[in-house]
């Protein structure tokens, strides 16, 4: 085989792994904070909200974390609390009506808010550590949720914890 076909050959099969997503984790960026990492994307940047252990933010979404750490929620017996019912006390604390529901075997809820005028989504996923439970929340603008809640999920399955 000459050098000029095995470049073509070699050519075609970058372009067709490109193409296909093979380079996608190229712009994976893990984030680290405390005892958790999250794997997102590079577009991420970490940011701070108050009363929040963790956030990350880019051009079309938002990532917040909450580590609420047993002792802390120390008057709720969380003997016996998994992270389904976690999640579950989560939205009946907020006055949310939601059905807590499990994505790839994640606990999750999805509400909508307005905020300044714009119609946000977002998706919850919840975390039960070996001293806190952890509360992810994914947002975007509504109208975008149906296109980034695929990646909310594969982001929340890289979550990382103690």
């Amino acid at each position: 085989m000459s050098k000029k076909t095995k470049n073509k050959i070699l050519f075609v099969l970058l372009v067709g792994c490109l193409l296909s997503g093979c380079a996608s984790k190229v712009n994976d960026k893990t984030f680290e904070k405390d005892d958790m990492s999250i794997v997102l994307t590079g577009k991420f940047k970490e940011d701070e909200v108050a009363g929040q252990t963790a956030c990350y933010k880019s051009p079309d979404s938002i990532v917040v974390i909450l580590k609420e750490g047993f002792k802390i929620i120390g008057t709720y017996n969380t003997e016996g609390v998994d992270s389904f019912r976690y999640a579950e006390l989560v939205a009946e604390s907020n006055g949310f009506e939601y059905d807590v529901d499990v994505i790839e075997g994640i606990p999750t809820f999805i509400y909508h808010k307005t905020v300044n005028e714009k119609d946000f989504a977002y998706l919850t996923a919840s975390f039960k550590g070996t001293d806190a439970f952890y509360l992810i929340q994914f947002a975007c603008e509504a109208d975008r949720f149906e296109e980034l809640k695929p990646l909310f999920i594969k982001w929340a399955k890289t979550f990382k914890h103690s």
